[in-house]
């Protein structure tokens, strides 16, 4: 399904789950194309392709990697959007308008480039976490960090390291 993925997320809507996700598009020789920002119905052990009927796409205004999350309580969805390992952004939308099509973007900001090698994403409300690192911080810091995304400040980061070595301390 995915050549390669860290993140997706999931929507409830009418009773039926449904998955968000980045879709790399390739050619006939598997170099990447392109991307797509898809949603699909949640069904075990089944294996789609993009031509598959139950895979919505959705216009992105734009062909760049873009993972969703979503904040459905708060009907949002934003999406890291990632131009290089250098330029990366937060673009913000209304879940209920991104799905009809409509580019009406709430806020967008620019990551730091210290938070650039991202591990995970999340919104909620006005909030916007980032989880980043590598193995043991060996080229890139741990670091969770919570923005307002309504305005791009950086709220707070505190460096948190996570795996094997920390939990032998434990």
């Amino acid at each position: 399904l995915f050549p390669y993925t860290t993140l997706f997320r999931s929507e409830n809507e009418n009773g039926i789950t449904y998955i968000w996700a980045n879709w790399d598009i390739t050619d006939s020789q598997g170099n990447h194309i392109g991307n797509k920002v898809v949603r699909f119905p949640y069904q075990s052990r089944k294996t789609l392709e993009l031509s598959d009927r139950s895979i919505q796409e959705f216009d992105t205004f734009e062909n760049s990697y873009m993972i969703p999350v979503i904040d459905q309580l708060n009907d949002l969805i934003a999406f890291r959007i990632k131009y290089s390992e250098e330029n990366q952004k937060i673009r913000v939308y209304k879940l209920s308008e991104f799905k009809k099509g409509i580019n009406n973007i709430l806020s967008e900001f620019t990551i730091p480039y210290k938070y650039n090698y991202l591990q995970g994403l999340s919104i909620l409300e006005d909030k916007f976490y980032i989880r980043t690192g590598d193995t043991n911080s060996a080229n890139w810091r741990d670091y969770l960090v919570e923005f307002d995304w309504k305005t791009g400040t950086e709220i707070r980061s505190e460096e948190r390291r996570v795996g094997k070595e920390c939990m032998e301390s434990v």
